[in-house]
C-alpha cells in the first residue's frame, strides 16, 4: 500500500492536511492563489469602505462586481471625478452604481467622455448631476454612440440648448441609441397626425416617453383620443406625458380614488381633459388636497373638479399657508370674503407676494409667519 503525501497547508487560521493522492490536481500554487484572491476581496472591500465611503453593505455588493489588486488606478479615477467637480456624496454614488468604472482609465476611458459633455455646453456641476445620476453614460463609446445619439437628436431638436434641456430631463437619451429607438415612435404619433413641432417639445420636455414600445405608445394614444384629446393640440402632448408614467392598475386606482372622493366619472374625465396632470399625484395626495379643500373650506367635490390644477399643489408649502394669510386678511377686513379661492392658489410666488404680502404687510405683520413657517 502506497504512502500518501501529506502536507500541512495553513490559510489564515485554518490549517488542513493536503492528501495528494485524493487531490492530484490541487497544488501548493492552487491554495495560494486562492488565499491571494482572498486578500485582493478583503483589499476591494477595504478599499471602497476607506477610500470611496461606501458603507459595509454597500461595499460588500460593490465588491461582487469588482477584485482590485492594489489602488493605484482607482486612486487615479477618484481623482479624476474630484477634478471635475464630483461632491464626496457623488463620487460615492457612482462607485455604488457602477463600482467597474474604479479600474477604467482616466485618460482614456474617462476624459473623453466628460469632453464630449462639455462640449454640448454642459457646466461641470451639470455634468456631475447627470453622470452621478446614471454612471452607465460613462460606459459608452464617445464616437460609435453619443456621436450618432446627439446627430440624431439636434435633427429633432435642432440646438444644442435644447439638447441640454432634453438630457437633463433623462440620461436614457445617451445611455440607449435614440437614433434607433425613437423613430418607429415617431412613426406612430405622425399617423395619428401629431405634428412634428409638437413631437419635438415632447422630446425636450419627457424624452423618455418615445424611448419605450411603439405598440404601448399606440394603445395610448388611441385611449387619449377617445377620451376627446385633440392630436394637433399640444395638451394632447401634456396628456400623453402623464398616461405614459402610470401603468394600468395605478390609472383605474386613481380614478376610484376620485370616486369615492364624489367626483363622477363625467366631472373625472372633465377634470383630466383640463389639467392631465391631475392623474399624476398620488392617491394619498390626492385624498390629502381634496380633503382639505371639502372639511376646512365647505367646497363641494364638484367645485374642486372644476380647477383640477390645485391639486399638483403642495398642500403644507402653498395651499394651507396662502390660505392662513388669506383669513388673516378676511378677518382683518382688508380682502373681501368673496374672492375666489383657486387663482389665488395658482398664482406665482412672485405676483402671490405682491397682491397679498407686501401690499398688506404693514396693516397685517402677522402674515409674514404664516408664509414663512
Amino acid at each position: 500500500m502506497p504512502i500518501l503525501f501529506r502536507n500541512l497547508v495553513q490559510i489564515g487560521s485554518w490549517s488542513f492536511e493536503l492528501n495528494h493522492s485524493i487531490f492530484p490536481n490541487f497544488s501548493l500554487r492552487s491554495i495560494s492563489s486562492l488565499s491571494n484572491a482572498g486578500n485582493e476581496s478583503t483589499f476591494t472591500y477595504s478599499y471602497l469602505v476607506k477610500s470611496c465611503g461606501l458603507s459595509p453593505d454597500s461595499a460588500h455588493s460593490a465588491a461582487q462586481k469588482l477584485n482590485l489588486k492594489d489602488s493605484l488606478n482607482s486612486d487615479l479615477v477618484l481623482t479624476f471625478f474630484r477634478d471635475q467637480g464630483f461632491t464626496k456624496m457623488q463620487i460615492k454614488t457612482i462607485v455604488c452604481k457602477s463600482p467597474a468604472l474604479l479600474a477604467a482609465k482616466p485618460s482614456t476611458t474617462l476624459k473623453p467622455k466628460f469632453e464630449f459633455l462639455r462640449r454640448l455646453g454642459l457646466s461641470r456641476s451639470c455634468v456631475a448631476k447627470i453622470v452621478s445620476g446614471d454612471p452607465s453614460i460613462l460606459r459608452r463609446s464617445v464616437a460609435s454612440h453619443m456621436v450618432s445619439s446627439i446627430a440624431f437628436l439636434r435633427t429633432i431638436l435642432h440646438t444644442d440648448e435644447n439638447i441640454i434641456s432634453a438630457l437633463k430631463r433623462s440620461t436614457r437619451i445617451l445611455v440607449y441609441r435614440p437614433d434607433k429607438i425613437m423613430p418607429p415612435n415617431i412613426e406612430v404619433l405622425t399617423s395619428h397626425s401629431v405634428p412634428l413641432s409638437n413631437i419635438a417639445k415632447l422630446v425636450k420636455l419627457q424624452p423618455g416617453v418615445l424611448m419605450g414600445e411603439p405598440s404601448r405608445l399606440n394603445g395610448i394614444v388611441l385611449k387619449l383620443k377617445d377620451m376627446g384629446f385633440a392630436p394637433l393640440r399640444m395638451m394632447f402632448i401634456r396628456a400623453l406625458r402623464v398616461s405614459m408614467t402610470i401603468n394600468k392598475l395605478n390609472w383605474e386606482k386613481k380614478l376610484e380614488a376620485f370616486r369615492s372622493l364624489g367626483w363622477s366619472d363625467d366631472e373625472i374625465l372633465a377634470a383630466i381633459r383640463v389639467e392631465p396632470f391631475c392623474m399624476a399625484n398620488s392617491e394619498k395626495k390626492i385624498r390629502k388636497v381634496m380633503e382639505y379643500f371639502v372639511k376646512e373650506w365647505g367646497f363641494e367635490p364638484s367645485a374642486v373638479s372644476k380647477r383640477p390644477i390645485v391639486l399638483a399643489l403642495s398642500l403644507e408649502k402653498r395651499i394651507v399657508p396662502r390660505c392662513s394669510v388669506l383669513q388673516v386678511l378676511q378677518s382683518k377686513g382688508l380682502i373681501k370674503s368673496s374672492l375666489s379661492l383657486f387663482p389665488i392658489l395658482e398664482l406665482n410666488e412672485k405676483k402671490f407676494l405682491e397682491k397679498f404680502i407686501i401690499k398688506y404687510k404693514e396693516e397685517a405683520p402677522e402674515i409674514l409667519k404664516h408664509m414663512s413657517g
